[in-house]
């Protein structure tokens, strides 16, 4: 399903960077992540490994900032249900592939504003969700499912900002606010179909606003030149769903000449 953002699972990327001069930089970023889930009222559970590749790059022009990205990710979905009703009982599981391409862009403007350094931006992301056909195992309650792709574009106006507390604690506070409408498949589908022929129907996921407010809050902590640790929260509040996230980082920064 695809979403305009969504909270970081458990994995590991790395991401070296390279300079050319003190205006572009360009870099490359890969990593293996996991995600599982856990359904105690639909009696389901299960997870999706996955396996990405990214490529960043910015510049800037005085206090003019562009950047741009794209990603690509390679995915492995498990999925496990009980199905239970009177006079019936049964396991069913399935395992099947997708991909996602993204590609995003954003301008930003900095200035000052005495000890707090603020960003008036703009950005768009655009992104496609594959899924492969599946055919579930398990009995006469086993669906099959077809090959489905669903787009989501999004634009973003915000404002950023961020100050270091003191000179002589290297502790940085930064916030984020803004306003993120959505286009195309804000309600994914998925079309399936009883095992042996039966008629196909179409099943809807939970839809995402068109219209939401995005924040973001964190503080890092500058332990040497090239590592830092932080903690941050991110959040998007619609008139139908929010979603919340809480995650800690560790950072590793080093230059390639």
């Amino acid at each position: 399903m695809p979403r305009a953002s969504k909270p970081p699972p458990v994995g590991s990327s790395s991401a070296p960077t390279r300079r050319w001069g003190k205006a572009f930089r360009l870099g490359l970023a890969g990593g293996f992540t996991r995600t599982t889930f856990d359904i105690d009222g639909g009696l389901s559970s299960g997870s999706n490994e996955s396996v990405f590749a990214a490529l960043y790059g910015s510049s800037s022009w005085g206090a003019l900032s562009l950047r741009l990205g794209a990603a690509y990710a390679w995915h492995d979905i498990d999925v496990n249900r009980t199905v239970r009703f009177p006079g019936f009982a049964g396991a069913i599981d399935t395992s099947y592939d997708g991909w996602t391409a993204q590609a995003f862009g954003e301008v930003g403007y900095r200035m000052g504003l005495g000890p707090v350094q603020l960003e008036p931006f703009v950005g768009a992301s655009v992104l496609r969700l594959h899924t492969d056909a599946f055919q579930e195992e398990g009995g006469p309650a086993a669906l099959t499912g077809s090959a489905r792709d669903q787009d989501l574009a999004t634009t973003t106006l915000g404002l950023r900002a961020e100050a270091r507390l003191s000179d002589t604690v290297p502790l940085i506070v930064r916030g984020l606010i803004g306003w993120r409408h959505a286009y195309g498949d804000v309600e994914p589908e998925a079309l399936l179909a009883f095992s042996g022929g039966a008629t196909a129907f179409t099943v809807a996921g939970t839809p995402i606003d068109r219209n939401a407010l995005v924040a973001e809050a964190g503080l890092d902590w500058q332990a040497s030149d090239t590592i830092s640790l932080g903690i941050a929260y991110s959040g998007q509040v619609g008139k139908r769903i929010q979603e919340h996230a809480l995650k800690g980082n560790l950072v590793w920064r080093f230059n390639s000449y």
